[in-house]
């Protein structure tokens, strides 16, 4: 239950955060931030919010996941799940 409560307060504020234009760093497990995609304007006075062309959150995985990623072994999973 301890847990439950933990995700449903990560869930609430991490998208809060990211949309105030921070990164929100995990640690050891990574950071997660915002990209925006925008079309290119002559000056930057020209730029405004239509030139945006969409946003997406990325993670940059941390030290942690690195390292365990470096061992892991991959295996093929047949489409019955076996």
């Amino acid at each position: 239950m301890d847990i439950l409560s933990v995700i449903e307060g990560f869930l609430q504020i991490v998208p809060e955060t990211l949309n105030d234009g921070y990164t929100v760093d995990l640690g050891d497990l990574g950071s997660m931030g915002v990209i925006a995609k925008s079309e290119p304007t002559e000056t930057e006075e020209e730029f405004n919010e239509s030139h945006i062309e969409g946003a997406k959150v990325v993670f940059r995985p941390g030290k942690l996941l690195k390292t365990a990623m470096k061992t892991a072994d991959f295996v093929r999973i047949s489409e019955n799940g076996h």
